[in-house]
Protein backbone atom coordinates (compact mmCIF):
# COMPACT_ATOMS: atom_id res chain seq x y z
CA UNK A 1 0.00 0.00 0.00
CA UNK A 2 1.27 3.43 -0.86
CA UNK A 3 0.45 6.19 1.58
CA UNK A 4 1.44 9.67 2.57
CA UNK A 5 4.69 9.80 4.54
CA UNK A 6 3.84 13.16 6.10
CA UNK A 7 1.66 12.97 9.24
CA UNK A 8 -1.61 14.85 8.88
CA UNK A 9 -1.75 14.70 5.07
CA UNK A 10 -4.57 12.63 3.61
CA UNK A 11 -3.73 9.44 1.78
CA UNK A 12 -4.15 9.81 -1.98
CA UNK A 13 -2.99 6.38 -3.22
CA UNK A 14 -4.05 2.89 -2.11
CA UNK A 15 -2.94 -0.34 -3.78
CA UNK A 16 -4.37 -3.48 -2.18
CA UNK A 17 -4.56 -5.92 -5.08
CA UNK A 18 -4.24 -9.73 -5.14
CA UNK A 19 -5.43 -10.41 -1.59
CA UNK A 20 -8.26 -12.41 -0.05
CA UNK A 21 -9.75 -9.71 2.13
CA UNK A 22 -13.04 -10.41 3.93
CA UNK A 23 -15.35 -8.63 6.35
CA UNK A 24 -16.17 -4.96 6.65
CA UNK A 25 -14.17 -2.04 7.94
CA UNK A 26 -15.25 1.60 8.23
CA UNK A 27 -13.18 4.36 6.64
CA UNK A 28 -12.14 5.67 10.06
CA UNK A 29 -10.41 2.36 10.86
CA UNK A 30 -8.63 2.36 7.52
CA UNK A 31 -6.87 5.55 8.52
CA UNK A 32 -5.32 3.66 11.46
CA UNK A 33 -4.58 0.22 9.96
CA UNK A 34 -2.96 -0.97 6.71
CA UNK A 35 -5.82 -3.37 5.96
CA UNK A 36 -9.18 -3.00 4.30
CA UNK A 37 -12.08 -5.41 3.95
CA UNK A 38 -15.06 -5.64 1.58
CA UNK A 39 -17.70 -4.55 0.73
CA UNK A 40 -16.84 -1.12 -0.67
CA UNK A 41 -17.90 1.39 2.01
CA UNK A 42 -19.96 4.36 0.91
CA UNK A 43 -18.23 6.33 3.69
CA UNK A 44 -15.10 6.41 1.52
CA UNK A 45 -16.84 9.23 -0.29
CA UNK A 46 -15.18 11.37 2.39
CA UNK A 47 -11.85 10.74 0.62
CA UNK A 48 -12.42 13.71 -1.67
CA UNK A 49 -8.69 14.16 -2.36
CA UNK A 50 -8.18 10.54 -3.49
CA UNK A 51 -6.30 10.40 -6.79
CA UNK A 52 -5.42 6.72 -7.26
CA UNK A 53 -7.31 3.74 -5.79
CA UNK A 54 -6.33 0.22 -6.86
CA UNK A 55 -8.17 -2.73 -5.29
CA UNK A 56 -8.09 -5.39 -7.97
CA UNK A 57 -8.20 -9.18 -7.36
CA UNK A 58 -9.43 -9.02 -3.76
CA UNK A 59 -12.73 -10.95 -3.98
CA UNK A 60 -14.55 -7.73 -3.09
CA UNK A 61 -18.34 -7.95 -3.15
CA UNK A 62 -21.32 -5.63 -3.15
CA UNK A 63 -22.15 -2.74 -5.41
CA UNK A 64 -20.28 0.34 -6.58
CA UNK A 65 -21.18 3.13 -4.11
CA UNK A 66 -22.91 6.05 -5.88
CA UNK A 67 -21.60 8.26 -3.06
CA UNK A 68 -18.05 7.86 -4.38
CA UNK A 69 -19.00 10.52 -6.92
CA UNK A 70 -17.66 13.02 -4.36
CA UNK A 71 -14.14 11.72 -5.14
CA UNK A 72 -13.88 14.40 -7.81
CA UNK A 73 -10.04 14.44 -7.84
CA UNK A 74 -9.69 10.74 -8.67
CA UNK A 75 -7.88 9.97 -11.92
CA UNK A 76 -7.30 6.21 -11.58
CA UNK A 77 -9.75 3.65 -10.19
CA UNK A 78 -8.99 -0.07 -10.52
CA UNK A 79 -11.57 -2.52 -9.15
CA UNK A 80 -11.23 -5.42 -11.63
CA UNK A 81 -11.29 -9.15 -10.95
CA UNK A 82 -13.55 -9.00 -7.92
CA UNK A 83 -17.16 -10.07 -7.27
CA UNK A 84 -18.75 -6.64 -7.54
CA UNK A 85 -22.37 -6.53 -8.69
CA UNK A 86 -25.10 -4.01 -9.31
CA UNK A 87 -25.12 -1.21 -11.84
CA UNK A 88 -22.65 1.44 -12.95
CA UNK A 89 -23.57 4.54 -10.89
CA UNK A 90 -24.67 7.42 -13.11
CA UNK A 91 -23.52 9.77 -10.32
CA UNK A 92 -19.90 8.84 -11.11
CA UNK A 93 -20.26 11.30 -13.98
CA UNK A 94 -19.01 13.86 -11.40
CA UNK A 95 -15.56 12.18 -11.46
CA UNK A 96 -14.55 14.38 -14.39
CA UNK A 97 -10.78 14.02 -13.81
CA UNK A 98 -10.98 10.23 -14.28
CA UNK A 99 -8.61 9.02 -16.98
CA UNK A 100 -8.28 5.30 -16.19
CA UNK A 101 -11.29 3.28 -15.00
CA UNK A 102 -11.01 -0.50 -14.86
CA UNK A 103 -14.01 -2.53 -13.67
CA UNK A 104 -13.52 -5.65 -15.79
CA UNK A 105 -14.19 -9.25 -14.65
CA UNK A 106 -16.89 -8.54 -12.10
CA UNK A 107 -20.64 -9.24 -12.08
CA UNK A 108 -21.79 -5.72 -12.94
CA UNK A 109 -25.13 -5.47 -14.75
CA UNK A 110 -27.45 -2.92 -16.27
CA UNK A 111 -26.81 -0.38 -18.96
CA UNK A 112 -23.94 1.98 -19.71
CA UNK A 113 -24.81 5.35 -18.10
CA UNK A 114 -25.27 8.12 -20.70
CA UNK A 115 -24.22 10.56 -17.96
CA UNK A 116 -20.66 9.21 -18.13
CA UNK A 117 -20.17 11.29 -21.28
CA UNK A 118 -18.93 14.00 -18.86
CA UNK A 119 -15.80 11.87 -18.30
CA UNK A 120 -14.05 13.72 -21.09
CA UNK A 121 -10.53 13.10 -19.68
CA UNK A 122 -10.88 9.32 -19.79
CA UNK A 123 -8.35 7.47 -21.94
CA UNK A 124 -8.76 3.89 -20.64
CA UNK A 125 -12.18 2.38 -19.90
CA UNK A 126 -12.25 -1.36 -19.32
CA UNK A 127 -15.67 -2.84 -18.55
CA UNK A 128 -15.26 -6.20 -20.25
CA UNK A 129 -16.34 -9.57 -18.81
CA UNK A 130 -19.40 -8.34 -16.90
CA UNK A 131 -23.16 -8.67 -17.43
CA UNK A 132 -23.75 -5.23 -18.92
CA UNK A 133 -26.58 -4.85 -21.44
CA UNK A 134 -28.24 -2.30 -23.66
CA UNK A 135 -26.55 -0.11 -26.25
CA UNK A 136 -23.56 2.20 -26.30
CA UNK A 137 -25.02 5.64 -25.44
CA UNK A 138 -24.63 8.11 -28.29
CA UNK A 139 -23.53 10.69 -25.70
CA UNK A 140 -20.34 8.65 -25.19
CA UNK A 141 -19.09 9.82 -28.57
CA UNK A 142 -18.16 13.08 -26.78
CA UNK A 143 -15.38 11.16 -24.96
CA UNK A 144 -12.77 12.19 -27.53
CA UNK A 145 -9.68 11.38 -25.40
CA UNK A 146 -10.60 7.68 -25.22
CA UNK A 147 -7.84 5.49 -26.65
CA UNK A 148 -8.71 2.13 -25.07
CA UNK A 149 -12.35 1.14 -24.59
CA UNK A 150 -12.93 -2.55 -23.85
CA UNK A 151 -16.55 -3.66 -23.59
CA UNK A 152 -16.31 -7.25 -24.86
CA UNK A 153 -17.90 -10.26 -23.13
CA UNK A 154 -21.05 -8.41 -22.10
CA UNK A 155 -24.58 -8.49 -23.54
CA UNK A 156 -24.45 -5.17 -25.38
CA UNK A 157 -26.58 -4.73 -28.50
CA UNK A 158 -27.07 -2.21 -31.28
CA UNK A 159 -24.84 -0.75 -33.94
CA UNK A 160 -21.53 1.06 -33.56
CA UNK A 161 -19.53 3.57 -35.54
CA UNK A 162 -16.41 1.88 -36.88
CA UNK A 163 -14.11 4.82 -36.14
CA UNK A 164 -14.06 7.93 -34.02
CA UNK A 165 -14.67 8.46 -30.31
CA UNK A 166 -15.12 6.83 -27.93
CA UNK A 167 -12.77 4.29 -29.52
CA UNK A 168 -10.79 5.91 -32.34
CA UNK A 169 -8.61 2.87 -33.06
Amino acid sequence: MEHSQVPGLPCQHYQLYANSLTGSLPFETLQQQPEWYPPLPSSWSAMTKMINLQLHANSLSGSLPPEWSSMTQITTLFLPTNNLNGTLPSSWSAMTKMNNLQLYTNRLSGSLPPEWSTLTQITFLQLYNNNLNGTLPSSWFAMTTMSNCQLQTNSLTGSLRLSGPPCPH
